[in-house]
């Protein structure tokens, strides 16, 4: 657990947020590292399922174009509508209110057209 989920967590954010940023930061889901190992032969994909809660297959609707997505994308893969804020210059994750990146100095822009960039507020 990264200091900054820790963060979230004592400030209640969402399970939503929580998640989001733990996927942004690498974590895999039960579900992702059962299906690599079924691509390796390891298990079978009726084993990874039977296992495996199927949150990890529902995903969530994106705000920018509504189309259906998976909750460990951080961007969408239809619109490039970003799920998560990032810096539009290091492009780490930083919270909705920050007006500058703690991490490289760089002012926030409020908004920024999906289809430009991937870092949109």
């Amino acid at each position: 657990m990264s200091p900054r989920i820790r963060e979230y967590i004592a400030n209640e954010a969402s399970e939503t947020t929580i998640r989001q940023l733990a996927l942004a930061e690498g974590m895999a889901t039960l579900t992702y590292a059962g299906l690599e190992k079924a691509l390796g032969g390891i298990i079978s994909v009726d084993g990874v399922l039977r296992v495996t809660q199927s949150d990890d297959f529902h995903g969530t609707i994106c705000a920018g174009c509504g189309n259906p997505i998976s909750t460990d994308f951080i961007v969408c893969p239809h619109c490039r509508h970003a799920l998560i804020r990032t810096c539009d210059s290091c492009k780490r994750i930083v919270d909705p209110e920050w007006s500058f990146c703690p991490y490289c100095k760089q002012t926030l822009s409020e908004t920024v057209s999906p289809k430009n960039k991937l870092s949109v507020v």
